[in-house]
Order: structure tokens, then C-alpha cells, then sequence
């Protein structure tokens, strides 16, 4: 019982690792984003400067997104020493992604002014409502 208890473990760290290893295109990433209910909202600067890495923002919103999902699935059918562990890893993986989100470097060339581009931008997610069916 123990071994099948292991067993399901690893193989949901595997499951996981396959999902976030097969990220889709960029395009489809983007549609599961918006799905998932993130959203963007400009503070201050030019949002524009981002265009450049664009793709990073949404590949990490991406695996952010699919994280959360994969936690939820899964984190029921753990024990209680499993959970602990699982709950250490996927908290750590998410703060590592959610670190890369503050880190973009963004394009020096659209620069107008003298000042370096700065932009504040605050992601958050829209909880959205589950559909019922009668």
C-alpha cells in the first residue's frame, strides 16, 4: 500500500513535469491564459515596451496558470506527508516563475526619452465562474 502510495506520487511530479514540458505554441498559449483569467493591468510607463517579450510574460502566466490547475487536481489525493512536500515544490516553482515576471528586460531601442523604460504592471486573476449544468 505504502508502494502504490509512492508510486502515485511520483507519477504526478511526472505528469506535471510532462505538462509543463509540452507548452503549446505561443498563440494557444496565449487563448489558455485569457481562459484561466488573467488579466493585466498598466500602473505606469509604456506597456508597449513589453511587445518585445511578450512571449516570456505569456509563457510564464502559462505555467503559473497550469500550476494552480495541476495543485487543485492533485493535492486531494495526497497524504498528508505528500501534500507537505508537493505543497513545498509547486510554492517554490511558483514563486521562481512569479520572480521571472518582475525580471523582464525590456527594449532599449523604443526608448524616447533619457530616462531607462520603466513599467509597473499588476497581474492578477479573475476568478472565473464555473458554468453549472442542470
Amino acid at each position: 500500500m505504502i508502494r502504490q502510495k509512492k508510486d502515485d506520487f511520483l507519477t504526478a511530479l511526472e505528469k506535471l513535469q510532462r505538462i509543463l514540458n509540452n507548452k503549446p505554441r505561443v498563440e494557444k498559449m496565449w487563448q489558455e491564459v485569457k481562459m484561466m483569467g488573467f488579466q493585466i493591468k498598466p500602473i505606469f510607463g509604456n506597456i508597449s515596451l513589453l511587445s518585445a517579450k511578450k512571449n516570456e510574460l505569456v509563457e510564464s502566466l502559462w505555467k503559473i496558470g497550469k500550476l494552480d490547475e495541476f495543485f487543485n487536481q492533485e493535492f486531494k489525493k495526497l497524504s498528508p506527508r505528500e501534500k507537505e512536500i508537493f505543497f513545498e515544490m509547486i510554492n517554490e516553482a511558483k514563486e521562481s516563475l512569479e520572480s521571472k515576471l518582475g525580471r523582464f528586460s525590456l527594449d532599449q531601442k523604443i526608448n524616447l526619452s533619457n530616462l531607462p523604460p520603466l513599467i509597473e504592471m499588476e497581474v492578477f486573476r479573475k476568478k472565473i465562474p464555473h458554468k453549472k449544468l442542470n
